[in-house]
């Protein structure tokens, strides 16, 4: 696709911005999933690189399942089977998942 074509698509687009913030008390689809955890490593002033440029690191621990996300149709199974019926022992055989 050319570049103007591209351009042309993202001005005509809209964004939905699904996001949650980023707390302990995220949402979860299950208890057992883990909250999440920040934790702030290195601040601006701890490392300074040669051109001058610094910047803060932090580590971000979340479980799959927290927050907002869109399954695939097969990520879910009810009685062994996937959307449209399909066997979810046999689906995972052979690498095809």
């Amino acid at each position: 696709m050319a570049l103007a074509s591209w351009t042309s698509l993202l001005e005509s687009s809209r964004v939905f911005d699904l996001s949650q913030p980023l707390e302990p008390t995220i949402p979860r689809s299950l208890p057992t999933i883990p909250v999440s955890r920040w934790r702030c490593c290195g601040v601006t002033a701890d490392a300074v690189r040669a051109d001058g440029v610094t910047a803060a690191n932090e580590m971000i621990v979340l479980g799959g399942h927290t927050g907002t996300h869109i399954d695939a149709l097969s990520h879910v199974g009810y009685k062994g089977q996937l959307h449209g019926g399909v066997d979810a022992a046999a689906a995972q055989t052979g690498g095809r998942f």
